[in-house]
């Protein structure tokens, strides 16, 4: 390996100590020496130039565009280990792509309870990252936080770049402008950083259109619906278990309409139940 400062700290050596690596360093000015290294080096520097310009993640993002490269690379199969990936190597065992989303994509991400209320968003629209190193979850940027989050509860759209169509707040500053009266509103931004403000007389400020008016009349449904409402509902009975509500053909169709709509938003996944975990009825 070279002789840069990542490769002679104290806290990398004792890495290397602690896992049984012995360590040799390349002479200075001879990178003929680390070939593998640079080349390696290169190669996922490509790879993250890549992701960060087809997505259009900003380039403070590369430490996160870097991961994902990484944790890319390793699932791919290698010539120079019979076609297998490192992680089936290192494992045994083939790894599941079923996670892998598109670098940069739009996400939602699944509120906590302690983030949302029954009336307020139950998500929160995100740019996807890559994966956790030290969690089962996904690393989704934060845009409303400025902080990354770490979720397993996320919908992915691949189909749209997150950056591409939102601005980044943190690669250009934005500059507020203070609110001015009517008087102001014809001139230009050029006008107004004169200190005396001078008012145009040629551009008058246009009228503000009349106030809609709205009737102040409370409108009531008429009698007989009110009456056919209150005896429809009175009509059905309420179920106390599930045994009576499927005798119901309109709690039937309720039950269908729910599963129907959970299956929609994924708001479950079914997943074979090991067998020493004691499964609970509802």
């Amino acid at each position: 390996m070279g002789g840069g400062g990542e490769y002679t700290s104290h806290l990398f050596q004792e890495f290397l100590q602690s896992n049984s690596i012995l360590s040799q360093r390349s002479c200075s000015s001879t990178p003929q020496q680390n070939g593998v290294a640079k080349q390696k080096n290169r190669h996922l520097l490509d790879v993250v130039r890549t992701l960060l310009l087809e997505s259009h993640v900003p380039s403070r993002f590369w430490c996160e565009a870097l991961s994902t490269v990484v944790h890319l690379i390793n699932r791919l199969s290698s010539p120079s280990i019979s076609n297998e990936s490192p992680f089936t190597r290192l494992f045994g065992h083939p790894p599941d792509y079923s996670t892998l989303y598109i670098f940069g994509c739009a996400c939602y991400v699944h509120l906590p309870p302690h983030e949302r209320t029954k009336l307020t968003a139950q998500s929160v629209e995100c740019s996807f990252l890559g994966y956790s190193p030290h969690q089962k979850g996904f690393l989704c940027s934060d845009p409303n936080l400025h902080r990354i989050r770490v979720s397993r509860n996320v919908i992915f759209l691949e189909s749209v770049y997150y950056f591409a169509n939102h601005h980044d707040s943190f690669s250009s500053p934005i500059f507020v402008l203070p609110l001015f009266s009517n008087s102001f509103a014809g001139q230009s931004l050029g006008s107004l950083q004169d200190t005396s403000l001078d008012v145009d007389p040629v551009q008058a400020p246009e009228p503000e259109p009349a106030p809609l008016r709205r009737s102040s009349r409370i409108g009531k449904p008429p009698e007989r619906y009110i009456c056919s409402m209150i005896a429809t509902l009175s009509s059905i009975p309420i179920p106390s278990s599930y045994k009576q509500a499927m005798q119901n053909e309109c709690w039937k169709k309720a039950i269908e309409s729910e599963l129907l709509t959970l299956e929609e938003n994924q708001t479950r996944d079914i997943v074979p139940c090991p067998t020493f975990v004691k499964p609970l009825g509802s």
